[in-house]
């Protein structure tokens, strides 16, 4: 039988259950990885809308930053080839979508990168009958992704959205705006375990800043470390993660292995 993991399993009755996305690949084992945390104040305007362009350019430095690549069409070229049939995964949970401004975002990349238009598509439910997802040869994942065949060995990318993520509840789909913070920023990783671990975190440290004290999950998000350590899929230690962390420092709350770009 096939294991399969999802966000929305390990933070059942947390904020980034509508950002979720398994982990379903099994990566090489690492010393340590690399995972970008990117946040601009100006990405909302006065209207609480996003600003596009601003988050085409957090998504830009992400990419430069994870790859070590002197500019984004580099960056992107290092994970995907022209030749590329690409699946972008994202979610469509009704209340905290992937914004449309970062799956544009995505793809305005992927076709710099020189992948065919009809080569590429995001999708989330219809993932299973989508013909470029069946055919596809990479996935771009910013959403919920099942322990599929048609998913091994072709991840390339992992992006968790925290523009404005949901911090508190009590299950998979449960929402209350009273807990949705604007974080203003994106995580972003080639570890999908990393990229969770660190999304975790950031909703551990901010219900302690809210609550005034440790709260206990409602369900313990243990999956994260599980995933590590017994299906060996990528690194959830903090101290084995390096974040680099661009643009905006208030309230950014976590630290791990941190460095400056």
């Amino acid at each position: 039988m096939e294991w399969t993991i999802t966000r929305r399993d390990f933070m059942r009755g947390t904020a980034f259950a509508a950002l979720g996305a398994a982990l379903p690949l099994r990566v090489q084992a690492e010393t340590t990885t690399r995972v970008v945390l990117v946040r601009d104040k100006d990405v909302f305007d006065e209207n609480g809308r996003i600003d596009g362009g601003i988050v085409q350019r957090m998504l830009d430095d992400a990419m430069t930053a994870v790859t070590q690549k002197a500019n984004p069409a580099e960056a992107f070229a290092a994970l995907i080839r022209p030749e590329d049939i690409v699946g972008v995964k994202s979610n469509g949970w009704s209340y905290m979508p992937t914004p449309p401004e970062l799956e544009a975002a995505i793809e305005r990349r992927l076709l710099d990168v020189g992948v065919k238009k009809d080569h590429i598509s995001i999708d989330d439910r219809g993932v299973l009958t989508n013909p470029v997802f069946k055919q596809c040869t990479a996935i771009i994942n910013v959403g919920l992704v099942c322990n599929l065949p048609m998913v091994k060995g072709k991840l390339r990318l992992h992006i968790l959205s925290a523009l404005g993520p949901l911090f508190h509840g009590r299950g998979p789909h449960h929402y209350d705006q009273r807990y949705v913070w604007k974080y203003n920023g994106i995580i972003v990783g080639t570890d999908p375990v990393a990229v969770d671990a660190v999304g975790l975190e950031l909703i551990r440290q901010k219900r302690r800043e809210h609550f005034g004290k440790e709260l206990a999950f409602p369900t313990i998000p243990k999956h994260v470390a599980l995933a590590d350590t017994r299906h060996h899929m990528g690194i959830s230690d903090l101290n084995r993660i390096e974040l680099v962390k661009v643009g905006w420092e208030e309230g950014r709350l976590i630290a791990c292995g941190e460095t400056e770009s």
